[in-house]
């Protein structure tokens, strides 16, 4: 193919129509100026577009008179662009705040779709802190109620609600506003829990749901049974006697309904048990009158699933029963072994009766999957183990009544590392002076000795260090005559 030659453009020709065609030069110009123009005109109406898509707003004033729900406090420039109003989807109860007089507040706002929620709080319209539903199930739901933490008394705090939606929709509110008042409690006197640690559980829906939770005095934590329903139960040791008026109990729930306690039962030292007495969401309080150590709390009625408790509070003060030391007690010193002590080999004679028994005082626990109480529960695959307590973990066990004991079965933890294995332990009995000391190793070892009691305490006396504990503890005896 050839190329052919085009004529150059007249400027001054007129076109096909009879009309002069711009000269290339003024073409130019006009170019420029058009490009120029759209350079200013394009980011202005853009601008205008979203002032105007951004400027609706719902007017309101913000109302610091406190109550049970805060009132909207306009925003300036309202919701941002693309932001949709949570409102729209808030069912008719609204959204209300209820102060709990103890430095928390829980938001309560239920949607008619399936959302994640989350709220910003603060002293100021700045806000600067942040709460969002504790669900153990998590994803989104309807039922909405996260705890604001922290909050000072008689200070006014501001507000936002804001969710995401299942396609990724984003809703929010205008800032909104409440009162916190003064402290205030319905308690029938103090709350003594945090003195107590939890010896027994139904069971636990993992570690980060343990029973401990539940006297951790945090409401951001909480105790889960792993669906234990209305079978679920607590035990709280308080390492001496007290003097009881009364048990708080703060149920666990579960945004699909499950979960909740409705009605649950308090036993003291194994006594009858106390109620039921009524529970729901929310702090349940129950008045009564008893003297004691060990504080069981049962579920009586629930919706069923995982249920436990966010917080128990045990109201009372300590009583003047004389009882074993406090698990804070220090490790008695080992002293040179009674004449009467038998070699460590042969199980002893008479039954052990020490499963099951309470235990009373510890060096410590590393977890409550390693509690105490795991010692003397008769299964192998569980175990006590201090937290690095090294030779200077102890453990008292109280058996409950007196015994003629005849000695013990110690069956040590251990670490695929070889640290945290108990070489020689020492058994005193009932405060007295120590047996022993008895070799120690893996599997179990049996300690042979005469004695009378009802508490049997038993040291590590050497070790190769570490988090040393026992899987098994045994003793064996008969009671007294």
């Amino acid at each position: 193919m050839t190329d052919i030659d085009t004529p150059p453009l007249d400027p001054d020709a007129p076109d096909a129509d009879g009309e002069p065609v711009l000269p290339a030069s003024r073409m130019r110009v006009w170019l420029l100026a058009l490009g120029a123009l759209g350079i200013i005109a394009v980011p202005s109406l853009i601008g205008y577009s979203m002032i105007n898509r951004g400027g609706d707003s719902d007017g309101g004033s913000s109302d610091m008179g406190g109550g049970m729900g805060g009132t909207p406090t306009a925003a300036p420039g309202g919701t941002e662009s693309g932001v949709l109003d949570l409102l729209d989807i808030v069912d008719a109860d609204g959204i209300t705040v209820e102060v709990h007089g103890d430095g928390t507040a829980t938001v309560f706002v239920t949607t008619t779709i399936d959302v994640a929620c989350a709220v910003s709080y603060g002293t100021t319209q700045a806000l600067g802190a942040i709460a969002t539903d504790s669900d153990m199930a998590g994803g989104g739901h309807t039922d909405h109620h996260p705890l604001l933490v922290n909050l000072e008394e008689n200070t006014d705090y501001f507000y936002k609600l804001n969710a995401i939606g299942p396609a990724g929709e984003l809703y929010s509110t205008t800032v909104r506003a409440f009162t916190n008042g003064a402290s205030s409690s319905a308690a029938p006197g103090p709350n003594i829990s945090s003195q107590g640690i939890v010896t027994d559980v139904s069971s636990e829906f993992s570690a980060a749901f343990a029973g401990a939770n539940a006297l951790d005095g945090d409401r951001t934590t909480e105790w889960s049974s792993r669906g234990d329903g209305d079978d679920a139960y607590i035990v709280v040791d308080l390492g001496q006697s007290a003097d009881l008026v009364g048990v708080g109990f703060r149920t666990r729930e579960m945004s699909d309904g499950t979960s909740i306690t409705t009605s649950f039962t308090v036993t003291i030292d194994g006594g009858a048990p106390l109620g039921p007495f009524d529970a729901g969401v929310g702090l349940a309080i129950a008045e009564f009158e008893a003297s004691g150590q060990l504080v069981r709390v049962d579920v009586e009625t629930s919706t069923g699933g995982n249920t436990g408790a966010v917080e128990i509070e045990i109201y009372g003060a300590p009583g003047t029963t004389a009882l074993p030391p406090p698990v804070t007690a220090a490790p008695v010193t080992p002293v040179e072994p009674e004449p009467t002590d038998g070699p460590a080999v042969g199980r002893p004679d008479g039954s052990n009766v020490a499963g099951g028994a309470r235990i009373v005082g510890i060096s410590s626990e590393f977890s409550s999957e390693y509690a105490g109480s795991n010692a003397v529960d008769g299964d192998d695959a569980t175990e006590w183990s201090s937290a690095g307590d090294g030779d200077d973990a102890f453990i008292t066990i109280d058996l409950g009544e007196e015994f003629e004991i005849f000695g013990v079965g110690f069956h040590t933890r251990e670490m695929t590392d070889g640290t945290s294995i108990t070489l020689t332990f020492t058994v005193s009995v009932d405060g007295g002076s120590a047996h022993g000391p008895f070799e120690a190793g893996p599997g179990m070892v049996y300690a042979q000795f005469k004695a009378t009691g009802g508490s049997v305490r038993i040291d590590v006396d050497t070790s190769t260090g570490g988090n040393t504990g026992a899987v098994e503890i045994e003793v064996y005896g008969e009671p007294t005559m």
